[in-house]
């Protein structure tokens, strides 16, 4: 089922899970939740602003009702046997309708710890708010390195002229990187303080 399907068996699926399932079904081999956890952390994978608890609450539900499938495997010899998840026959299909029958949707511009940090300059000083985002300049140095070192091990690989999925996406990460790298220039501006990578 998809959002807006109705139903009179089973929920419908939320837009979130959907996007659970296809990046799943994208995998090929599957997936554990401390990888997608970690793509949560780096912000890939287009699951930014969700937290690892409810990403688990959300594997559990799909796996429970059938849309993913489990498998304990031990891939690596240095670490114990981990949870892969895999997306059914069912799953697929989900992911198919949920494709086919709904349309992107601009996530909100002001869905951020961001807004409120900017508005406590109604009550807190430059200094205090600009303390809490500063790092940021850093966070997004080391996003837009991992994404060139990513791309560079694709070209490296030949894996970057046959993948338009990949090519995408992290065109979509470096240009969204890029829009906080110039809203972070306007902060410091409005702010008068200085690049703290200067220092």
């Amino acid at each position: 089922m998809v959002p807006n399907q109705a139903s009179t068996s089973e929920p419908s699926l939320t837009r979130f899970q959907c996007a659970l399932l296809v990046i799943t079904a994208a995998s090929g081999d599957g997936v554990s939740p401390y990888m997608i956890e970690q793509w949560i952390k780096s912000g890939t994978g287009g699951l930014l602003g969700r937290s690892s608890a409810h990403m688990y609450r959300q594997i559990k539900i799909l796996a429970d009702r059938g849309y993913l499938g489990a498998t304990r495997e031990d891939r690596s010899p240095r670490k114990r046997a981990a949870t892969f998840y895999v997306v059914t026959k069912k799953g697929n299909d989900a992911a198919q309708a949920w494709l086919e029958t709904t349309i992107a949707q601009l996530p909100p511009t002001d869905d951020s710890e961001l807004v409120p940090r900017v508005r406590a300059l109604r009550f807190a000083s430059d200094k205090v708010v600009w303390g809490g985002l500063e790092d940021l300049v850093f966070q997004v140095g080391n996003r837009l390195a991992d994404i060139d070192a990513e791309e560079r091990e694709m070209r490296r690989s030949g894996q970057w002229t046959s993948s338009v999925s990949d090519r995408l996406e992290i065109g979509l990460s470096r240009h969204l990187l890029h829009a906080y790298e110039a809203w972070l220039d306007d902060v410091m501006r409005e702010l008068n303080q200085e690049n703290p990578m200067y220092r």
